[in-house]
């Protein structure tokens, strides 16, 4: 059938893996989360002379990329505004996976002055992705206007029996917050 063939084969891996991101600055080590990155790349190329006037050349290729952020939803997110960030990090257990298949298949052929070439192409992707972000919630503490507290962190009356209201910066809201959980 075929004098020449010829056939050529090439794969490719690359691997990112990055820990512990999403820390620093105002954010703490619990809001940690992985994120891991592969993609695998196969080609393949046959390259048939059927005869003097005719080449048939067939290409696959099969692309796999996968990407992964792990980290802990399970816990709220506390965010304390100009303070910190702590809690989960909320990306959970996130991946993204993709299959990309093509096949090539084109011959060319000369008679003469004249020269053909015909072919197709097919192509197939398929996508599977989870993103389970923010199932744990998110509470934020802001500054704001508050009751005026004792030091025994009790309201401050005024002669009327009303609140004395006072102006209170996020990381004393919080503060409040968890010293009134502590009361219940």
């Amino acid at each position: 059938m075929t004098d020449k063939v010829t056939l050529t084969a090439r794969y490719s891996y690359t691997h990112i893996d990055n820990q512990n991101q999403g820390v620093g600055a105002y954010s703490l080590t619990t809001r940690a989360y992985d994120v891991l990155n592969n993609e695998n790349t196969l080609q393949l190329t046959e390259t048939a002379m059927i005869n003097v006037h005719t080449v048939n050349e067939t290409r696959f290729q099969f692309m796999r990329a996968t990407s992964q952020q792990n980290g802990d939803n399970t816990v709220p997110t506390i965010q304390v505004l100009d303070a910190f960030t702590g809690g989960g990090s909320q990306v959970g257990q996130s991946y993204d996976n993709q299959n990309h298949y093509e096949l090539n298949n084109i011959t060319s052929r000369v008679s003469g002055s004249h020269a053909w070439k015909f072919g197709g192409r097919v192509r197939v992707v398929s996508l599977a992705d989870n993103s389970p972000q923010n199932f744990g919630g998110n509470y934020l503490f802001g500054g704001g206007l508050a009751p005026l507290l004792d030091a025994n962190n009790q309201p401050v009356l005024a002669a009327d029996g009303s609140y004395v209201p006072t102006q209170i910066d996020s990381i004393e809201r919080y503060r409040r917050t968890l010293v009134f959980l502590n009361q219940v």
